[in-house]
């Protein structure tokens, strides 16, 4: 599983067990803030590391962000010839076209977390959305081509709209639409994906209430 788009993958651990080993791969650069050149390149390394620490066939998945590049870095396996089972996309949103997150929007996100506001952790926490936000409205799904790994996307059932922030994407915000979550991927692999509702909104996939 690959870190979202704090850079970090510590909520992890509150999975219950799955009779597998899991592994997380969180921003090695994360202390240093130091920029990855691309979505591509970052899926480069995590997808070397994926080889050297299992065995075929690699099941990748990903919370938000994450989930982009777990899918570029099975995309690259994949025309390696390592075999990938699939992908899991945990709310994952389309990224054909993507806008990235505000200033504003991101600071509504760093409060749901209190104890990290304010600290040397909350900070590098925003930095690290910024930079990732901003990588992913960079990155191109369909410039490399295929192969495309199969897809199961984990829809958050309930939207994320906080007061006082006018620009929240309708991707976060609206979630009265089933078939908007999977469109833009279907898109992109030119077939439909499964998708299934888990309970909260974006940032609460990994809530204890909702992975106990």
């Amino acid at each position: 599983l690959i870190h979202d788009g704090s850079g970090l993958v510590l909520y992890i651990r509150r999975l219950s067990p799955l009779d597998r080993d899991i592994w997380g791969i969180h921003n090695p650069h994360f202390i240093t803030s130091q920029p990855w050149e691309s979505v591509v390149s970052m899926a480069a390394e995590y997808s070397e590391f994926a080889t050297k620490t299992t065995s075929e066939p690699l099941l990748l998945g990903g919370w938000s962000f994450g989930g982009v590049v777990a899918f570029e870095a099975a995309r690259q396996l994949m025309k390696k010839g390592v075999a990938v089972k699939g992908v899991l996309l945990i709310d994952s949103p389309s990224p054909v076209n993507h806008v990235p997150l505000s200033d504003a929007l991101l600071d509504s996100v760093a409060k749901l977390d209190g104890r990290n506001a304010g600290t040397d952790i909350g900070r590098l926490v925003k930095t690290q959305f910024q930079m990732n936000s901003r990588m992913l409205g960079r990155y191109d799904p369909l410039a490399a081509g295929g192969p495309f790994p199969p897809i199961v996307l984990l829809r958050s059932s309930e939207g994320f709209n906080p007061a006082g922030v006018s620009d929240v994407p309708k991707w976060l915000a609206d979630r009265s639409d089933r078939t908007q979550a999977a469109a833009g991927w279907e898109k992109v692999v030119g077939t439909s994906i499964k998708v299934l509702d888990i309970p909260g909104h974006h940032f609460q996939p990994f809530h204890p209430d909702n992975v106990s």
